[in-house]
């Protein structure tokens, strides 16, 4: 994926900083420790619709709050994950520690 542009970092700056119930929310890497806890809080919130959550087949989501929706994605098929992502307008996504990934 190419990096943002100055003119979508404007864009960004200039968004409100606080998000809306009204607005569409999806996590990709729903399994790490923070993100547990932070989609629980979320789940917790009045938002208008549940938050989506991202996962790949091989993922399990029993520990979901039942107000979320599971989109299944392939991070090799680009169609699935564009799939997943319609009618977003927040996506927040968590990755492992580096570190964890480093030889």
């Amino acid at each position: 994926m190419p990096y943002a542009s100055r003119e979508d970092e404007r864009q960004v700056e200039n968004k409100n900083d606080t998000m809306s119930p009204t607005d569409r929310l999806a996590v990709i890497g729903h399994n790490g420790w923070a993100a547990r806890s932070i989609i629980r809080a979320l789940a917790a919130q009045p938002f208008q619709q549940p938050i989506r959550v991202l996962a790949r087949e091989s993922s399990n989501t029993d520990s979901l709050p039942t107000n979320t929706e599971i989109a299944r994605y392939s991070w090799n098929d680009e169609a699935s994950i564009s799939e997943s992502l319609k009618g977003i307008d927040v996506l927040l996504y968590f990755t492992p520690r580096l570190s964890a990934w480093s030889p």
